[in-house]
């Protein structure tokens, strides 16, 4: 099973309180109280390789 896509991860960032901060190119930081997460990758509605999925599952608490 893929990840889901760029737009999916940063829907659910959202609805779950992150708010985005900063970005530089296509890496963008999104905070929530102390949690930092970088959504790393073009946000055109791709999917993340498996390793940038799983680090944000990690960064995000999932």
């Amino acid at each position: 099973m893929q990840p889901p896509t760029y737009r999916e991860i940063v829907a659910r960032l959202r609805r779950e309180g992150f708010r985005k901060v900063s970005q530089n190119g296509s890496h963008a930081k999104y905070v929530k109280g102390d949690r930092v997460v970088m959504v790393a990758g073009h946000h055109d509605g791709g999917h993340p390789k498996e390793g940038t999925w799983k680090r944000i599952k990690q960064d995000a608490g999932w």
